[in-house]
């Protein structure tokens, strides 16, 4: 200690204030830190402790302030960014870690920094290890020859194959495809959409060059047959005869119109049946016979009369049926002869005006009888 400094010859009032002192009740440096202070109780900003020296600030180094933190000396902060090692241009004190370093002398080694612009040629960049970010802008300026689709923008894709596509839905509406319009005719669209419920089902579209038929339009079907057990087809009378090209169809306000209603006592052309009443018919008229041959016809009616107005020929009818002729002769009454009867009966055939005749004429399976009944 130097003389200035010297206890020597001073008395205790004037020098306790420069002996530095630990209060701890007289029991020294121990366990825990203490903080230094002059005989006065002035603390200092060290602290003692049997196993530590702690310094709360001021801290020197040969008259040098010290101003790294703790974490700094001990390597555990303040380490300079990747940055900053590969630019190698900070002048402040920083820690490095193994990484940094390695960064710095790889950006050394290539002259390519965090912050530099450089053209890479012929590199392969492994995206397993290595991240590359932007905008969709920035990726359509690094892809030269075409543009990026994106999940979330509406780009128009060309020439793509969809294999096995899902067209999701919303909580509001099933999922669906628009089809445009030609672009000469305007920007209305064509939606095919799904159904807002339904099992899982597969609707196979025709192996055909065709046009599909919707239930709102109108078309005209080729070479289709509908099942009626399974559909229904619906229409005016009008418009189902004027749907069949060759007849009219028979509807059930016709019967009694056009045709005759039905009637359990029709008779029948090949129906045996047993009469249970008669009936009425209209003679009809076959007008004056003076020449040729008269060969009567039932499909006119079986009651006939006619005029003996002249020689002429009787013959039987073409069909198997039995006719009655009531022949009046007038005053130029002449012969009627028969031809082609198997057998004529009766009373002779007279000439006389005003005389009247019935003919019964009966032909079956080829055999025909006349009888002629003289009436006067």
């Amino acid at each position: 200690m130097a003389d200035a400094d010297s206890f020597t010859g001073k008395l205790r009032q004037n020098t306790y204030k420069d002996l530095l002192q630990i209060p701890n009740d007289n029991n020294g440096i121990d366990g825990t830190a203490r903080k230094i202070m002059d005989g006065e109780g002035t603390e200092s900003p060290l602290k003692l402790s049997t196993s530590k020296v702690d310094i709360s600030s001021g801290f020197q180094l040969g008259g040098v302030d010290v101003t790294a933190t703790a974490e700094g000396l001990n390597g555990t902060s303040d380490i300079i960014s990747q940055s900053e090692a590969e630019a190698g241009t900070a002048t402040t004190i920083r820690a490095f870690t193994a990484q940094r370093v390695g960064q710095a002398i790889a950006a050394l080694a290539t002259g390519i920094t965090a912050s530099s612009t450089v053209t890479l040629t012929n590199k392969t960049i492994a995206l397993a290890s290595n991240s590359v970010s932007g905008s969709t802008a920035n990726f359509n300026t690094a892809l030269s020859d075409g543009s990026f689709a994106t999940l979330a923008g509406s780009e128009t894709l060309t020439n793509k194959s969809l294999t096995a596509p899902i067209l999701t839905a919303t909580d509001a509406t099933a999922g669906a495809i628009l089809f445009k319009e030609d672009t000469d005719n305007g920007t209305n669209t064509c939606t095919l959409k799904g159904p807002a419920a339904t099992a899982d089902v597969v609707n196979t579209l025709p192996a055909a060059t065709t046009t599909l038929v919707g239930t709102g339009t109108t078309d005209t079907l080729t070479n289709k047959t509908i099942a009626l057990g399974s559909n229904t087809v619906s229409g005016t009378e009008a418009q189902f005869d004027t749907a069949c090209t060759d007849t009219n169809f028979l509807f059930a306000n016709d019967l009694g119109v056009s045709v005759q209603a039905y009637d359990a006592d029709t008779l029948k052309a090949d129906t045996a049946d047993i009469l249970t009443a008669g009936f009425a018919g209209t003679p009809v008229n076959e007008g004056t016979k003076s020449s040729g041959t008269f060969t009567p016809a039932e499909t006119s009616g079986n009651l006939k009369y006619a005029v003996n107005g002249g020689a002429h020929t009787l013959a039987p009818p073409t069909n198997n049926c039995t006719l009655i002729i009531q022949y009046t002769n007038n005053g130029s009454a002449g012969s009627i002869t028969t031809s082609g009867f198997t057998i004529v009966t009766g009373d002779t055939i007279a000439t006389t005006d005003g005389d009247d005749f019935f003919f019964y004429i009966t032909k079956n399976n080829s055999k025909s009888h006349l009888h002629v009944t003289a009436l006067q």
